[in-house]
């Protein structure tokens, strides 16, 4: 059995690790291919997130939250280029079949809520994505996020405009109402005259009576 391992006085934990604050420092994990490929764990000595390294970039991938365990990524506008908006359709969003199923892998038989890799690739292809070594599909989820931020936003567009389609129908109906009214009131007026005109045709005959 393995005890403890660390420096200094005997480690709290199984296995303890103190690093340097450098850029190089932290915990190095690479294979033996000699293709340079690397993943590296840094504890920030500012924030104490805990960092996540790779060989190719300079920046940090992701962190983990100090104090919410939370994962982020970096989405720096600098670290980005041919940004474009991204184009809906509600005819490929509609196409999207979230599903109930369970790992294979899990004697449990667990439900979980997702969506199929294969079925989503060939409507949303930038959040899929194939792992070689294994031939699985992979899906990024965080993606979807996204997409249904855009579909928010597009029935906010549709919302407001029939909005104002309405309001405007609102103001055309007003104004035929008050027209109608208009229009009432002055058949009611040539009624009235006429039958004025009537009544006074009729005293007229009774006195030549």
């Amino acid at each position: 059995a393995i005890g403890n391992i660390g420096g200094g006085d005997v480690p709290a934990t199984t296995f303890l690790i103190h690093h340097g604050i450098n850029s190089s420092s932290g915990l190095r994990l690479e294979n033996t291919d000699g293709n340079g490929e690397f993943w590296r764990m840094y504890v920030s000595s500012t924030s104490g997130n805990l960092r996540l390294y790779n060989n190719t970039q300079s920046w940090f991938i992701g962190q983990f939250s100090l104090t919410s365990g939370a994962y982020s990524t970096p989405s720096d506008r600098r670290l980005k280029a041919d940004i474009t908006d991204l184009h809906f359709d509600w005819d490929r969003f509609m196409q999207l079949k979230p599903s109930n199923y369970y790992f294979k892998s899990d004697a449990s038989k667990k439900r979980q809520l997702g969506l199929i890799a294969q079925e989503v690739a060939p409507i949303y292809p930038e959040i899929i994505s194939k792992d070689e070594e294994t031939d699985l599909y992979k899906m990024d989820y965080a993606g979807t996020g996204v997409i249904a931020i855009k579909a928010v936003q597009e029935l906010k567009k549709e919302n407001d405009l029939l909005r104002k389609k309405n309001a405007l129908l609102e103001q055309k109906t007003q104004a035929l109402a008050q027209t109608l009214s208009a229009h009432e009131s002055a058949v009611a007026d040539i009624r009235n005259t006429m039958q004025s005109n009537d009544e006074s045709s009729v005293d007229i005959d009774t006195e030549k009576s």
